[in-house]
């Protein structure tokens, strides 16, 4: 599958919010991209790959199993000291240090809000009960 195809693929299962906020571009880049008008970037290569790989594994299944497959692109990673979303807005050049505070507690509480906010921007499956 071609860079810009599976780039189409990953717009429509992870949602343009979370490619752009992870890939730490814009939407008209990430249109051009996925629409094979405008080349994408060396450095982009290998996290489109990442989450490309990860998704696969839950294509046509149940939503409950598409999530699980999913969870990889927002897990923490021990030698980044941050999630696998977080760690690659940051190695593509995006702003990923959260507020700091003079509070231990609320420190803590605010680099937890940061590496889980990616996990937010991934569209939720509607309940097959009901939306």
């Amino acid at each position: 599958m071609s860079i810009d195809a599976t780039l189409a693929l990953l717009r429509r299962e992870l949602g343009a919010p979370f490619l752009t906020y992870v890939l730490n571009i814009g939407d008209y880049e990430l249109a051009a991209f996925a629409g094979g008008m405008t080349p994408v970037p060396d450095a982009h290569h290998r996290p489109i790959g990442t989450m490309s790989a990860l998704i696969v594994h839950g294509l046509g299944e149940h939503h409950a199993v598409r999530r699980f497959a999913f969870e990889g692109l927002v897990q923490h990673v021990a030698t980044e000291s941050t999630s696998w979303a977080t760690a690659t807005r940051r190695a593509l050049g995006g702003d990923v240090d959260p507020a700091r505070s003079d509070e231990p507690l609320e420190d803590v509480l605010l680099t937890l809000v940061r590496d889980l906010y990616p996990a937010f921007l991934i569209p939720q499956p509607l309940d097959e009960w009901g939306p």
